[in-house]
């Protein structure tokens, strides 16, 4: 009995044991894969002239957003967005600088001084103001930064009320990465101006910042691309800030003009923090008067949101989100002649992945537990607007997003070999995407820019500022192949192409790496749906203790 046990259950067990391996592996093969072919007709449709660089609020950006949701519909991917639909429609106010109107002058009590527009300075559009007509004394206030974790307060003892505040722009090279990213961010800087009673704002473009965005770029962007804001139901702005009335960039040598008679001079304070020296405010000799027009209307433009199911009956009713923005600058006007910035790799690349991505959760013949939310959103060159207007109106329960997973503008020429994952030092999220990385035998890259602060600069910090776990993802600066220089081809990107009308499908793009990119995006939002557990900050993070209520551990929930 027993031999004739062992003979029947031997087999059983082998058959159990390989069969089920077996199995396994034709459940990998049959997985679907992500189509190159498809990538390319993705990027090639939303990077077309005819879309006019998806300005937000034009009508290229609605035909891309009607795009994305017949992909969506073609998919099954269900609508969730406004009354059933695939569109949750966000409302803004769109403001842009009459030329014709623009004056600004510096008065030291005995003389006047008129700086050129543009070539020495440009103001900046509100969305708050049509008329702006202002006269107030200056006062230089550092960087604009106030932080008791960084113990650095340039507004100390400096009596900024009534009066316009002239900043640096970019931050100390001191600060820690992430933290200063978050402290040296437009939001924060204007609200320390705001509470300090200004009534101005006045950036000065500073030697560091001309090497990475030099001022005529920033200058032609102020000028020829509106600014947006989105509006409350009360009608106010979000982010309008609108005690602030003068706003302006002014160049690195003409600023020099503001510090005449002051207790420093510019060149003094550029010497200054070149040594890792903070330079307390003080008050300027001068005083600054600015007119300029604004041309403001009232627009919508579209987020673009649909969901697949999770399985789990209770996990489903918890969403990751994968976010891309949709939009890109535009049709602008550049000395006379009408220019198109198509936004080829920022950000269609990223809309594409996610399509990508969509599709082959879509296929799966198991669906994840979790449910994937797929959020292409507008405004993201406006100041991350469609983001923030969804996670302050979500279409989902409030707290039911347990992770975000942001596409933006992955660099798509060179086979892969690393990943970026920035912010991934702050939650689990970080060691989920090394683990799955690491059985594709790619590494997950520590963050190569951390003077750029890059993770307070797309979607995804919109969804960290409500406590959701989140990764803004994208290729990383080594290639597989030893014969292509990475980091070569991605600052001649970053210098030549990037927020240029050159960013185009002339761009030489490797889709075989946008076809791994889409994989392993894919796989790591499986790997976060499917886990039993959610998403949890890490103890300590700055990120998690400041925006999640305390709740930085695993037994968040």
């Amino acid at each position: 009995m027993k031999n004739h046990l062992r003979i029947v259950v031997l087999p059983l067990m082998i058959l159990a044991i390989y069969g089920c391996k077996f199995n396994t592996d034709i459940a990998v093969q049959s997985a679907p894969k992500a189509d190159a072919d498809r990538l390319k007709a993705h990027v090639e449709f939303l990077a077309d002239d005819v879309l006019e660089g998806r300005g937000t609020g034009s009508k290229g950006y609605k035909i891309a957003a009607n795009y994305v949701a017949a992909e969506f519909a073609k998919l099954k991917v269900k609508p969730a967005g406004d009354g059933g639909s695939y569109f949750q429609s966000v409302p803004m106010r769109r403001a842009l600088v009459d030329r014709s109107s623009v004056r600004l002058t510096i008065a030291d009590g005995h003389n006047e001084t008129e700086l050129k527009f543009p070539g020495e300075f440009v103001p900046i559009a509100s969305a708050s103001h049509k008329n702006i007509d202002i006269s107030a004394p200056l006062v230089f206030a550092g960087y604009g930064i106030e932080s008791d974790l960084l113990n650095h307060h340039d507004y100390r003892d400096l009596d900024a009320k009534g009066k316009i505040v002239v900043i640096l722009s970019g931050q100390p090279r001191w600060f820690p990465s992430e933290e200063g990213a978050h402290f040296g961010n437009h939001r924060e800087r204007y609200l320390n101006a705001v509470k300090a009673g200004a009534v101005g704002l006045v950036t000065v473009q500073t030697p560091d910042m001309e090497k990475r965005s030099p001022y005529s770029k920033a200058s032609n962007q102020y000028l020829n691309i509106p600014r947006f804001r989105w509006v409350k139901d009360d009608n106010s702005l979000a982010d309008g800030w609108p005690e602030i009335m003068a706003q302006a960039h002014i160049d690195t040598v003409p600023a020099s003009k503001l510090f005449v008679g002051a207790k420093m001079s510019l060149e003094d304070v550029f010497s200054s923090i070149e040594q890792g020296k903070q330079v307390a405010g003080f008050d300027l000799a001068v005083s600054m008067s600015l007119k300029s027009s604004n041309t403001i209307s009232s627009i919508s433009s579209s987020n673009v949101l649909g969901v697949i199911e999770g399985s789990d009956p209770e996990l489903k009713n918890e969403y990751v989100v994968y976010n891309a923005h949709l939009d890109h600058l535009g049709q602008t006007e550049v000395s006379g002649a009408g220019e198109i910035y198509n936004g080829a790799l920022d950000n269609a690349s990223g809309v594409a992945v996610m399509l990508e991505v969509a599709r082959i959760f879509s296929e799966s013949r198991i669906p994840p537990k979790r449910s994937i939310l797929f959020a292409a959103v507008t405004g993201e060159e406006a100041g991350l607007l469609g983001a923030d207007y969804f996670v302050n109106n979500p279409t989902v329960p409030s707290g039911s997003m347990v992770a975000t997973i942001n596409l933006d503008m992955p660099f798509l020429f060179y086979p892969l070999k690393s990943v970026i994952a920035f912010g991934s030092e702050h939650s689990s999220l970080g060691g989920i995407a090394e683990q799955v990385l690491a059985k594709l035998n790619m590494q997950l890259e520590p963050d190569p820019w951390p003077e750029r602060a890059l993770f307070v600069r797309s979607d995804h910090y919109e969804y960290v500022r409500k406590g959701i776990p989140s990764v803004f993802l994208t290729t990383g600066t080594q290639s597989s192949d030893p014969d292509v220089n990475a980091m070569d081809l991605i600052l001649d990107f970053a210098m030549n192409h990037y927020h240029r009308p050159t960013d185009n499908l002339e761009l030489s793009f490797d889709w075989q790496a946008a076809r791994t990119f889409s994989e392993l995006s894919l796989l790591i939002g499986e790997e976060v749906a499917n886990r039993p557990q959610r998403p949890y900050w890490h103890e300590g993070s700055f990120f998690g203790d400041n925006f999640s209520g305390g709740h930085s551990n695993q037994n968040w929930n």
